[in-house]
Order: C-alpha cells, then structure tokens, then sequence
C-alpha cells in the first residue's frame, strides 16, 4: 500500500518549539501554518482509506526555484544538476514538518517511518516536494533480498 502526493510552493522547514519568560512552549505560526497545509493535502490523497499500518518508508523529493538574479551560467548549472542547493532550508527539518504533519492521517504516528530518501535540488518545473510513503516488508526480508 502507498500513497503520494504533492505539496506546492516553497518549502517550510519545521521551528523549534520556542519558550517564552513565562516558560510557556509553542511552535511558531509559519510551522502550524505549513503542517496545517500539508494535513489536507494528505488528507485529500489519502481518500478516505484508513492510516497505514507497519512499517513505512518516505520519499521526499523537493524542488526549489532557480533565483532569476543568478547569471545564465550559474542558472544552467542549477538547472544541469552541478550546482546543488547546499543552503538553508535544511532538508531533514522540511522533511520533519511533513513527517510530523501526516500523524493520524496517513499513518498513525511517524515513528512507523524506518526508511527515508530524501533529496533537494532546483527545477524548472513546478516548485514543491513530491511525497512517496508505502509500505515496506521487514528488515529480515530485506537483508535476505541483499539490500
């Protein structure tokens, strides 16, 4: 079982709780803003069918936009893949934020995800992250396979 889906526009990376003097705890707006987005995108992709069960990899593959002030030069390389985004925002915590926001939709917590692949890099084409989470067999299986 899987299921896949598409996120547009710009990533969001997952803040870190703040503290304020009070010692009270919250997560920034923009981070309940972005997991509140990707919960109903999951949710439309999910269709109704209930979370996965067992255990789960996640392919996450996001495409970030080419700055139009970059010379032609530094464009072809981005656009050619030798020029990679090594900047901010950090892939594991945009990752995070979707792994967290797919809690109860899509699975019934994230702690179920026992593979990732991840990837970031610039596109042409439509910005956003493409999202893969599917089933996956047991680690025994997979070493018998030779993975």
């Amino acid at each position: 079982m899987e299921v896949q889906f598409f996120i547009p526009g710009a990533p969001v990376a997952k803040g870190r709780p703040r503290v304020m003097k009070s010692g009270v705890t919250f997560t920034p707006q923009k981070t309940r803003d972005a997991e509140k987005m990707v919960a109903v995108i999951a949710e439309r992709a999910m269709k109704g069918k209930p979370p996965l069960a067992g255990p789960l990899a996640m392919t996450y593959h996001v495409t970030l936009g080419v700055p139009e002030s970059w010379p032609n030069r530094k464009r072809q390389d981005a656009f050619l893949g030798t020029l990679m985004p090594i900047g901010r925002p950090d892939l594991d915590n945009i990752a995070k934020l979707v792994a967290d926001a797919c809690n109860g939709i899509v699975y019934a917590d994230d702690s179920q995800i026992v593979e990732m692949n991840l990837r970031k890099s610039y596109g042409n084409g439509e910005i956003g992250a493409k999202v893969l989470i599917s089933s996956v067999g047991t680690l025994g299986e997979l070493f018998e396979q030779g993975e």
